[in-house]
């Protein structure tokens, strides 16, 4: 009994030690793991080879340690890894001791506040008394990281840029205060120049907006030592070596001239409409003073008239606008205004004779002046040939084609034709941009108003069945060969001055149907109908139909007082009251016999 009573009491004893043992088994290894892991993170603000002691691993060694960079915060300054070592799950499978650390990167040092959590895996086998590391396994942990640099990228840019130019801020800040404004600046061979201003000034044309040009100012350029290069007693400024290296145009009174940057000299006093380089016939450029051409030599003497006969005609058929003139950084020398809200916001100011053709507007802003932009979405604007077309015996037709491509996410081209409307004597009489590449004609309808049509390419989104319709704008003329462009609130604006007839509703029409491209020849019942729902919405009409009313309840100038259009016949022009009975018409005969 006692032998059998001993017996159990031993082999419980055993059972419960066996028991601890296990336990022990348990919990001993995963404390050297702890250690092992609080070592290894030690070891990361060792040398390389320190290092590496702890790997036994595959994988290469630049591998392994471009892991290790990121752990150290050393792949990028504004990405601060901070790996949660003592929180690791510990796990045991078939193929090895798994380890799976949780990291946090987290932003430094950049606007914004950016996150991402993710892990690193690192694969251990026991060495000796301790472990070592068989493979790191950081998929996870690269793409998050690579996820936190493409989020931060653009603040990390535009850190970078700032950093660029805070001398330069710094320089501007000193030199305005010997004047009211140092409006921009701009790099010209090594050299930061920039532009001064005393009076009131006003960057318009970075929220484009025309009526808000500055008026009594004067302008002037000093270099970085606070030098004075042009005094202040001029219009504008242009851009540093547009044209001729070193020269500047400069505009005073509405003229312009040539400014030498090295003498601190004119070599052209501003007394011109227009400088156009020029260097056939022994010639510097082609001058326009009050519609009179003459020319400057190489000694910058003036001479009246034209060189030759080939330049003469070289300008009346605008041969001089150039065909593949680019505005871009590093192309130009682009400006910028000293401030950090607007940093790699490039401006340019294009010569006279570009400006005054109407090719570009006399300050073009918005052009990016850095690698990714941060405040200038177009990456540059360039002309693409001009074409002069004859549209009466006293108006011909200059037109550039202009393509811009943005870079706002989509890089994309964007093509247009600018048209200015010119006389015999090469003065601009109106400008007016036609966005499209194709087919331009012009009609003069009257006396007193110009047609111009032209192939309406990119109507993506167009709310009328049609998405290749021609396009109509129309010129009002004046007895005194003045040109300006009419206004109309109407999608179709040849319903407002022209008697319609059937030629205005025919033609080569492109429209959507049944998941498939369809031909036709005529416009459509909805866009006929539309088109006179626009004349009634004009004059104030209230449609019955909400879906009709919705169409034009949104519009400013859209004026609902009349229920019938008897109520405002009396008001109606000749030309409206003519269109809307052709249009009743054809919306009779297509409703009956649908094309």
């Amino acid at each position: 009994m006692f032998n059998r009573q001993l017996i159990i009491k031993i082999a419980i004893g055993i059972a419960l030690f066996a028991s601890a043992c296990s336990i022990l088994k348990k919990e001993d290894p995963e404390k050297e793991i702890a250690a092992f892991l609080t070592a290894f993170q030690n070891t990361l603000t060792q040398p390389d080879p320190v290092i590496l002691e702890s790997f036994d691993a595959r994988q290469s060694q630049e591998s392994i340690l471009s892991a290790i960079r990121i752990l150290q915060n050393k792949e990028n300054e504004f990405i601060v890894c901070t790996p949660s070592f003592q929180l690791a799950q510990i796990l045991k499978e078939d193929a090895g001791i798994k380890v799976i650390v949780p990291v946090n990167f987290s932003s430094q040092n950049v606007e914004g506040d950016y996150h991402e959590e993710t892990t690193l895996t690192l694969w251990l086998k026991p060495k000796k008394s301790s472990f070592v590391i068989t493979k790191f396994e950081g998929e996870e942990f690269y793409k998050a990281f690579a996820t936190m640099r493409s989020n931060m990228e653009w603040s990390v840019e535009r850190l970078r840029e700032l950093k660029k130019r805070e001398a330069i801020y710094s320089k501007a800040k000193e030199i305005q205060q010997h004047y009211d404004s140092v409006i921009w600046y701009a790099s010209y061979e090594k050299m930061n120049y920039f532009y001064v201003v005393n009076g009131s000034w006003n960057n318009y044309f970075v929220n484009d907006e025309p009526a808000l040009k500055s008026k009594g100012y004067t302008m002037g350029l000093v270099d970085d030592t606070g030098a004075v290069i042009i005094p202040l007693e001029y219009d504008l400024i242009g851009t540093i070596g547009f044209d001729v290296p070193g020269l500047i145009e400069i505009k005073k009174d509405g003229k312009v001239g040539f400014f030498n940057l090295e003498t601190k000299q004119f070599v052209v006093t501003p007394a011109y409409e227009m400088i156009i380089p020029y260097t056939a016939d022994n010639s510097f450029a082609l001058v326009k003073r009050d519609s009179s051409y003459g020319w400057i030599d190489h000694q910058y003497q003036y001479h009246e008239g034209f060189p030759s006969l080939s330049s003469e005609q070289w300008v009346k058929n605008f041969e001089f606008l150039p065909k593949n003139l680019m505005l871009k950084n590093d192309v130009r020398t682009l400006c910028e205004i000293p401030n950090e809200s607007n940093a790699g916001y490039g401006i340019v100011m294009p010569p006279s004779y570009l400006v005054s053709t109407g090719v570009f507007s006399e300050i073009i802003g918005g052009i990016s002046t850095t690698p990714m932009p941060i405040n200038g979405w177009t990456e540059s604007v360039e002309t693409k040939g001009t074409f002069l077309k004859n549209v009466t015996d006293q108006i011909n037709a200059v037109v550039t084609t202009i393509t811009e491509r943005y870079i706002d996410g989509r890089e994309e081209f964007y093509t247009y034709n600018r048209m200015t409307l010119v006389n015999n004597k090469q003065d601009t009489l109106a400008v007016s941009d036609l966005y499209t590449s194709g087919n331009i004609s012009f009609k003069k309808l009257n006396d007193s108003v110009l047609e111009v049509k032209y192939d309406q390419e990119n109507a993506e989104g167009s709310e009328f069945a049609e998405y290749n319709m021609s396009t109509y704008t129309y010129f009002s003329l004046g007895a005194d060969l003045s040109v300006k462009p009419t206004k109309s609130h109407r999608n179709f604006p040849q319903t407002q001055f022209v008697k319609l007839d059937s030629s205005y509703l025919s033609g080569d029409f492109t429209r959507w149907e049944n998941d498939e491209e369809k031909k036709t020849s005529f416009l459509s019942l909805e866009t006929v109908t539309h088109m006179r729902n626009e004349i009634l919405a004009d004059y104030g009409f209230r449609f019955a139909d909400p879906e009709m009313e919705a169409r034009f309840k949104y519009n400013n100038w859209y004026k609902p007082q009349y229920d019938k259009p008897e109520e405002f016949e009396e008001l109606l022009t000749a030309e409206d009251r003519h269109n809307l009975d052709f249009l009743e018409r054809i919306i009779a005969l297509l409703k009956a016999n649908p094309v």
